[in-house]
């Protein structure tokens, strides 16, 4: 991750494209971003429908839009991005609810624990994927007892 902000904070209206994806609309100018820290269900079609409509929820429950800080760039197609909207940051909103895994591939940055503890602190609640009901036979969140990925 740089050390330094890429560029100047998106902000605008979004929605989401993917449980842990969104497009932030500047005038006529869309931006997709990857929101820093939580990872959406990648092989359960069911579970990422459920973490979508979760992150459209938090997105929409602001009418004001999001504002998002670019944090890094990955071999040119994905941009991560911090973002916060009057119920504060929306990733960690998200993996609060139970909808979003927080993301391992940040383990190194210092800034990870609060994702790391918010995952937990939904896994002992049983919310979202951690309910009984997504749960595989190992206590994985599953769409079924033969797939162990999320």
């Amino acid at each position: 991750m740089a050390d330094e902000k890429l560029e100047k904070p998106v902000i605008g209206p979004a929605v989401a494209v993917a449980g842990d994806e969104i497009v932030v609309f500047q005038g006529k100018k869309k931006v997709k971003l990857t929101l820093f820290g939580v990872e959406g269900p990648k092989k359960a079609p069911i579970m990422g429908f459920m973490a979508r409509n979760q992150l459209d929820s938090i997105l929409l429950a602001d009418k004001k839009g999001v504002q998002c800080q670019l944090q890094q760039r990955e071999s040119g197609e994905k941009t991560y991005a911090i973002c916060t909207n009057a119920q504060g940051e929306i990733a960690l909103n998200l993996i609060n609810a139970g909808w979003g895994f927080a993301n391992r591939q940040s383990l190194q940055i210092d800034n990870f624990r609060p994702y790391l503890r918010a995952e937990n602190t939904a896994r002992k609640q049983k919310l979202g994927f951690w309910a009984d009901s997504w749960r595989n036979k190992d206590g994985l969140p599953s769409e079924n007892d033969d797939n162990d990925e999320y």
